[in-house]
């Protein structure tokens, strides 16, 4: 994928044209402005035509994950804003080369039974609530009739 930043320094749509963008530089109507990841800046006006583009951040403890996507698969609420102020470095680096309109942060889920009993380990997960039931609807109906039976 190569990045491409307009004349003015603004982000457009990467492409995988390789030969259109050897072109380019090799007429010098382009030129090269980061080798990693690989950016060039036109040096003619172009058209601003750009699709929406959305940044998904998981904002790991030792590693932030980032993905740019063109199709909506979903929203995410910015719940842990907090968690994301820490990346914003890296943040605003993506945004330099992508013409980023939103950003999704991705939501952990936190471990239940380690919450009801925090020895369980390995082997022990297996042995949980959900022990004998084909998936988590089956758990979750069966759960919610036995409620009802007793109330």
């Amino acid at each position: 994928m190569v990045y491409v930043l307009d004349k003015d320094n603004n982000p457009l749509m990467p492409t995988n044209r390789y030969g259109r963008v050897r072109h380019l530089l090799k007429d010098k109507k382009a030129k090269v402005v980061k080798r990693n990841p690989y950016t060039i800046k036109l040096l003619h006006k172009t058209t601003n035509h750009k699709q929406k583009v959305t940044l998904g951040v998981d904002s790991g403890s030792k590693v932030v994950g980032l993905s740019a996507t063109t199709k909506k698969k979903g929203w995410l609420a910015p719940s842990i804003q907090h968690k994301i102020d820490t990346h914003l470095t890296v943040i605003s680096k993506i945004c330099e080369i992508l013409p980023i309109d939103k950003i999704i942060v991705e939501t952990a889920s936190f471990d239940m039974q380690k919450l009801k009993d925090d020895k369980v380990k390995g082997c022990d997960y297996q042995q949980g609530n959900q022990l004998g039931f084909w998936n988590v609807r089956e758990y979750v109906c069966a759960t919610c009739c036995n409620l009802k039976r007793i109330a």
